[in-house]
């Protein structure tokens, strides 16, 4: 990069230059700077492939890339269930779909990750997720027909030589960890967000973009009841041990006190990141997508950044769309939020700033019908509107980085 956020030069890397990647492995689903592994002065990368089939179809995989200078590939690592100890990932579970430098958890000197392992079952978060990962529904459902899926994520410590020393998996049924539900999919965002806590151990921020959200509320023929909201995500933030065990953790989700208001399937913690100190109190902040969000028309989707207090509560909330002051330009289905990363100070004022992907941005002419008059819409008009959502879809889209700058 340049000073002025311009591009120098740009390096490609595919199957040339990893050279166990196959057709239909999905290398490039997640990406993370992991730090400098192996020691040789320049950063290392680790890229998820979260279609491999090493531990079983579509099981998934992560590569270790070391790099010189110029970017190029000196050699690289794949990392799964057949090379990392304690690592179980099966076939259709999707290793890699996320993945997170998150610093030298197990104190060895040597870089460690985080990998998202949503276990895709359910069509809710099929809505959710780019095009090809709807293709082998059928596959998944017949492979574990009897399971409930939760979703997990798995801290992979490493060696310098871009090998796994061991693993620790976090899910449902985790000391300290959420309480997990079924078809939740914790684990569909994953960052590591430093020492939160202070007590000099990386922590992580994971999310769990399916969520359903249980109110409350009174109704007036049979009394006491609930009203529960589906699909409105969450997030979760793991104060972690050493070992990779979880030493308390906290949830932010729509019934959190000065937390994000959150609707029904706008799949809040399909990204997560910490995005630095924002308001100077020596905690940094949070920040998730709802790339479902439909904050000036359908689907345009959402960032909320969250101002925390060092006990993990939330001080107040920002939302992020194209109906703030200064926000994005979105058109529907843009799905803004999808992926978030601090992208540290572009215009050097001194506050961090955030890059925000939009998968779907630029595709053109899904339906212009804006939230209120899809509302109106009669049961035949909505079947139109969905007909066409879905014959288009498969339409190219260019995709876009937004860059969001912080004051």
């Amino acid at each position: 990069m340049n000073a002025d956020g311009t591009a120098k030069g740009a390096v490609k890397i595919t199957g040339a230059d990893v050279p166990s990647l196959r057709a239909g492995d999905y290398f490039g689903a997640g990406v993370a700077g992991i730090g400098d592994v192996n020691d040789d002065g320049v950063p290392d990368v680790a890229v998820g492939a979260d279609g491999d089939d090493a531990g079983g179809t579509d099981a998934g995989a992560v590569h270790v890339l070391f790099l010189d200078r110029s970017g190029a590939v000196l050699s690289s690592t794949g990392l799964n269930s057949d090379t990392v100890p304690g690592l179980s990932a099966r076939q259709y579970e999707y290793f890699g779909f996320r993945v997170a430098g998150i610093g030298d958890l197990d104190g060895d000197g040597v870089p460690d990750l985080a990998v998202g392992r949503y276990l895709a079952h359910g069509s809710f978060l099929f809505l959710n997720l780019p095009f090809n990962y709807t293709e082998t529904v059928s596959e998944r459902l017949a492979a574990y027909p009897d399971e409930e899926f939760y979703g997990s994520v798995d801290v992979i410590f490493m060696n310098a030589d871009g090998t796994a020393k061991g693993s620790a998996s976090i899910g449902h049924g985790t000391a300290n960890a959420p309480d997990l539900e079924p078809e939740h999919f914790f684990g569909t965002a994953v960052a590591g967000i430093d020492d939160f806590d202070g007590d000099g151990v990386p922590d992580l921020a994971v999310g769990s973009d399916s969520t359903d959200l249980t109110y409350a509320k009174m109704c007036r023929d049979s009394g006491s009841s609930s009203l529960t909201v589906l699909n409105t995500g969450s997030m979760h933030v793991l104060m972690m041990n050493r070992d990779g065990s979880v030493k308390d953790s906290f949830t932010i989700d729509g019934a959190t006190e000065n937390g994000p208001v959150l609707n029904e399937f706008e799949f809040f913690g399909i990204g997560v990141s910490a995005i630095g100190d924002l308001d100077g109190d020596g905690v940094a902040e949070l920040a998730g997508g709802a790339n479902r969000g439909d904050g000036g028309g359908l689907d345009r989707g959402e960032v909320h950044v969250m101002y925390m207090n060092g006990d993990g509560s939330v001080k107040a909330t920002q939302t992020l769309d194209d109906l703030a002051p200064n926000g994005p330009s979105l058109d529907d289905y843009n799905f803004f939020g999808f992926s978030i990363s601090s992208s540290a100070d572009v215009n050097g004022d001194g506050r961090p700033d955030i890059a925000v992907g939009a998968y779907l941005d630029n595709i053109s002419g899904l339906h212009d019908q804006t939230v209120d008059e899809a509302d109106t819409l009669t049961p035949e008009e909505r079947e139109a509107v969905s007909g066409e959502v879905s014959e288009r879809s498969a339409e190219p889209a260019f995709g876009a980085v937004h860059v969001i700058l912080t004051r």
